[in-house]
């Protein structure tokens, strides 16, 4: 179990990157959801210990991140956004590497550990190459992999499909799908698609502030019923601005498809549907001034 309480950072030039926030995430895939520079690193980071908060507490299974830290980075996996490799050496001896500096010193448990995490994400075939020279989305996998060494119970995963391909998307959504079962897993984005596809909880985080959290089904129902689409003209679409509060608009064959929120049927032409996490997100932050 992994308990926030009351969590606030500012940088020195004045940014609020956090602002009390309060958070309780049990087993299972967790996902934060936000636009760019709404402080979801900022949170990752200070959970992994990487920088001490201004205020609040952090507590993993009853422990202190803030006061015990080099405990808590004995059961912490993570996978920042980005990541630097060796040139030239291979997956196989980077993560043996790796794994030695995480304190898994036993050679044959740890080379194991090893070839089987490379198999579980689809890189025994290449471990002798070297993982400078692998595309994105192999990149990634690897990263999980490295964050999987030693079991932890805690997994950070930051921005994790930014950048990958259709595919390379697909297969890497797959594989951490199944990482939830018995221990937390904490999935940072601003990719709404990646928090339908697999998170039983979540919350929305914007400005450095907590708007929104709970089960994506239970959140949705607060639309339900108020969402309505219509097709139209993109010159129309400003005029619907200003009668109705307008969710999302995307090009559709060469014209605008919008979404609106409404507690009655908007006009003739528009139809209700159920509504999805993108309408959800975009309703929530949108409220919010700062975002």
């Amino acid at each position: 179990m992994l308990s926030i309480t009351r969590l606030s950072k500012t940088y020195r030039n004045g940014t609020h990157a956090l602002r009390g926030i309060d958070l309780e995430v049990g087993p299972g895939l967790f996902g934060l959801l936000g636009p760019n520079g709404a402080g979801k690193t900022t949170l990752m980071r200070t959970i992994a210990a990487l920088q001490r908060p201004d205020e609040g507490r952090i507590l993993l299974d009853g422990v202190d991140v803030v006061a015990f830290p080099q405990v808590v980075r004995e059961q912490l996996g993570y996978l920042p956004q980005e990541f630097g490799v060796y040139p030239g050496v291979s997956a196989e001896d980077l993560l043996n590497h790796l794994a030695i500096l995480k304190g898994l010193t036993a050679r044959k448990s740890r080379h194991e550990q090893v070839r089987s995490l490379l198999h579980q994400v689809g890189l025994d075939t290449v471990r002798h190459k070297a993982v400078s020279t692998y595309s994105g989305g192999m990149r990634q996998r690897f990263g999980i992999a490295q964050a999987l060494l030693g079991d932890p119970k805690l997994l950070i995963v930051d921005e994790p499909t930014a950048g990958l391909d259709p595919q390379e998307r697909y297969r890497f959504l797959n594989l951490i799908s199944g990482l939830g079962r018995d221990r937390v897993v904490l999935l940072s984005t601003h990719i709404v698609e990646d928090i339908r596809e697999l998170c039983t909880q979540m919350a929305i985080l914007c400005d450095g502030s907590l708007l929104i959290e709970g089960a994506p089904e239970g959140l949705l129902s607060k639309l339900s019923g108020r969402v309505w689409t219509k097709v139209v003209h993109a010159d129309d679409v400003q005029a619907i601005r200003s009668q109705f509060r307008v969710l999302s608009t995307r090009l559709r064959a060469g014209r605008m498809q919008v979404h609106v929120l409404h507690d009655d049927c908007p006009g003739h032409g528009f139809s209700r549907i159920e509504p999805n996490l993108e309408d959800l997100y975009f309703h929530v932050v949108r409220q919010d001034q700062a975002c």
